[in-house]
């Protein structure tokens, strides 16, 4: 940078996080890890050029300078990066597999001076992780005022939580047979309203909670708060079934799955009614733990669902690793299912599978009723969630559109939703 600064070029500083390396860590030793790290600045030496330096930060954190580089110049390079290690790897016969984040920020134009820098690609590199991880962030006063304020809402959020769960809700987006379009069940979505009022989008703030812990007792009061009410529900449909998603913070507490036996045991619920939903790239990183864990759940009765499928980077080798009930096949797949013969065969395939091994299949994402005629009659799919039956509704206005229905006639009926003929 002192040369930068002598003769006036300017450039790029990008700091990279292996994402999810506590994982690592935790799943075989520090040792191990420290064998990642050196694996993962093997890698990068690979790509980079002869000219370029390479640092090893705090952590599982990397430094690149690269003097003269434009933000297409950076983007590239993370590109290289992020394929590079997109393969899982092995040391000594151990495999595993991870991502890296990063952080850029550029000079002089957002800073002279080293520790400036840093603190703004920190905030950036921060910032990446919080918004899905496995991408790059540049450093703008936007970006900026953006960590400032997650760091305000991290101490907002510990208020909540500290208060019972103040401020939090749950919605409940319904579930049906794509045979019959009867109501089976509904998913329950977390909901978080700030201290001034405004409620905040869950990709902000759930990252929030899994990465200060607050996930584990906000998990419990979630668990709580949905079996009560399937509780209620089934009282209208009998074989109400209420799912449930669950973190990797959540699983990794040994609290939570007594938590939830607990829950159960006191509402009277079947435990087969209650579901409990992980996403496929969390499940990728651990295979052994979590096979053991939804073994665990599963002979308390409980379901296991796979979240996202077919958005992660091994959805093959999940048949032949782990063990499930339900399979949820993501919108990616219906978007384009009318036009791409290509993604109906993906579907119909998947479907295929899942059955041969006693799993059902939901899907999400459905809005049309074009998609629906092929997904229940060509796909065979055995339950639809999506915008074409319902929208995520708080308790009440489930109870108005779903439920009261059903209670008035005596009887199950179809699924009325927006879009019902």
């Amino acid at each position: 940078l002192a040369e930068a600064r002598a003769t006036g070029q300017g450039g790029a500083l990008l700091i990279l996080g292996i994402d999810n390396f506590k994982l690592i860590n935790e799943t075989y030793n520090r040792f191990f890890g420290d064998q990642v790290l050196k694996a993962v600045s093997r890698q990068i030496k690979q790509i980079l050029a002869q000219d370029f330096k390479l640092y090893k930060l705090d952590g599982d954190e990397f430094a690149i300078l690269y003097p003269g580089a434009s933000e297409a110049d950076v983007d590239a390079l993370y590109t290289s990066i992020q394929t590079a290690l997109l393969q899982p790897q092995h040391i000594n016969d151990k495999p595993y597999f991870c991502t890296v984040s990063g952080g850029t920020v550029f000079y002089p134009q957002s800073g002279k001076d080293y520790l400036v820098l840093h603190k703004h690609a920190e905030a950036a590199l921060d910032l990446a992780k919080r918004s899905g991880k496995n991408k790059n962030c540049i450093f703008s006063k936007e970006t900026y005022n953006r960590w400032v304020r997650s760091l305000s809402m991290r101490d907002d959020i510990r208020q909540s939580v500290e208060q019972g769960c103040r401020g939090f809700s749950l919605c409940f987006q319904p579930q049906v047979s794509a045979n019959e379009k009867r109501l089976i069940g509904a998913e329950a979505l977390l909901r978080w309203q700030n201290s001034k009022g405004r409620m905040v989008a869950p990709m902000e703030f759930i990252p929030l909670l899994e990465e200060s812990q607050l996930m584990i007792p906000v998990g419990k009061w979630i668990a709580d708060t949905a079996v009560r009410i399937c509780r209620e529900w089934q009282k209208i449909v009998s074989d109400f079934c209420m799912s449930i998603n669950l973190s990797y913070v959540q699983l990794r507490d040994p609290s939570f799955k007594e938590a939830v036996k607990a829950c159960v045991e006191r509402y009277g619920v079947d435990p087969k009614s209650i579901i409990l939903e992980l996403t496929e790239h969390t499940v990728t990183s651990d295979w052994n733990f979590i096979n053991r864990e939804f073994a665990s759940l599963r002979e308390c009765g409980l379901k296991i669902a796979m979240d996202d499928f077919g958005t992660g980077c091994s959805s093959l080798a999940m048949f032949k690793n782990l063990s499930c009930d339900i399979v949820k096949i993501d919108r990616a797949f219906v978007k384009e299912i009318l036009s791409s013969d290509f993604d109906r065969r993906i579907v119909e395939y998947t479907v295929e599978l899942c059955h041969s091994v006693g799993m059902s299949v939901c899907i999400e994402g459905v809005e049309t009723w074009d998609e629906y005629e092929l997904l229940s009659k060509s796909c065979k799919v055995d339950s639809i969630q999506g915008y074409l039956f319902g929208r995520p509704e708080t308790k009440e206005g489930f109870e108005e559109k779903f439920l009261m229905r059903q209670e008035a006639h005596g009887e199950e009926q179809p699924c009325h939703a927006r879009a019902m003929r």
